[in-house]
Order: structure tokens, then sequence, then C-alpha cells
């Protein structure tokens, strides 16, 4: 029975190193997608394909950790190497980390400076809406010239009391007939 169990020890090893080099090479390739995404010119549109880059990696680099410490386990006499190997990994995915959560940073301090200008635009509004330039009803039987310049004076009037940043409602009310 001992040499049953070291037999099946001997073909353990070799199969659990072909694991780790599998997922190790899964581990490079989204780690290498991560730091381009995280990389790339204007990376904070691209932030939720970033995330999900940043995920698949970390999941690789967790069943490498754990097919490293079944052939650590199984093979004690390489121990410092298959260290060295999943320090060099560490590194990588630390490497990827702090530049994902650098951009992720980034995006939060964008997203934060953009909603407190809203928020001031909201503040803001307390001025009274300049009723000169609201556009006359346009009737039914309009040319499209008086549709054209209809429009242009509706565009001008919702731009110059910053109708955007009013809720849909209160931009609603000053429209009723």
């Amino acid at each position: 029975m001992a040499t049953d169990g070291t037999q099946t020890e001997g073909i353990n090893i070799p199969q659990l190193q072909r694991s780790i080099r599998g997922y190790r090479s899964h581990f490079s390739r989204t780690f290498s997608s991560c730091i381009h995404f995280a990389n790339m010119e204007g990376s904070h549109a691209m932030v939720d394909e970033l995330k999900e880059r940043y995920n698949e990696m970390k999941k690789y680099y967790g069943k490498l950790i754990d097919a490293t410490i079944e052939v650590q386990e199984a093979d004690p006499d390489n121990l410092p190497k298959y260290d060295e190997e999943l320090d060099k990994d560490r590194v990588r995915f630390e490497e990827a980390s702090s530049a994902t959560a650098k951009v992720l940073s980034s995006n939060l301090r964008r997203n934060d400076t953009q909603s407190t200008t809203e928020h001031n635009r909201n503040e803001i509004r307390v001025s009274k809406i300049n009723e000169a330039l609201k556009p006359g009803i346009l009737s039914k039987d309009a040319t499209p010239l008086e549709m054209r310049q209809w429009e242009e004076s509706f565009n001008a009037y919702f731009a110059s009391n910053k109708m955007d940043a009013m809720p849909l409602p209160e931009q609603q009310s000053y429209f009723k007939v």
C-alpha cells in the first residue's frame, strides 16, 4: 500500500505542476489585459471592463495560490522554488491591483466633481425663468421653416434658463398651455 501512495504522489506532482502552469498562463493573460486597460487613455470610460478584467485576474491568482500550496504539500523538497514563483506572481498581482485602484479612485474623484457641479447647478436654480425667450405656440399647419425657427427659439429658451438641470416635472410645468 505504501508504494501505491508514493506512486499516486508521483502522478499528482506533475499534474499539479501542469495545473500551476495553466493557472499562471491564465493569470498572465488577465494581468496583461488588466494593465492594458488601466493604462489606456480615457480608461475612466472603461471602468466596467477594467473591473471585469481585474476580477478575472483575481480569480486566477487565487487558483494559482491554491494549486501552489497543494503542490508544496506534495513536494516539500522544492518549497523554495514554489515560494519564489509565487512571490513573482504576488508582485505582478499587486502591480495590477495598484493600477486598477488608481483608475477607480480617479474615476471616483471625477464622478464626485461632476455630482458637485450638478449639485451647484441645482442650487443656483433660484433665479427666475426668462419668459421673454419662450417660443410662441406653434400652429398645426406650420411650414418646415417655421418649425425650424420655433425649434431654435425653444433651444435658446431651454439653454439660457438652464432647464437641463431641472427635474423633468419642473421642466414640463413651464410648457403647459
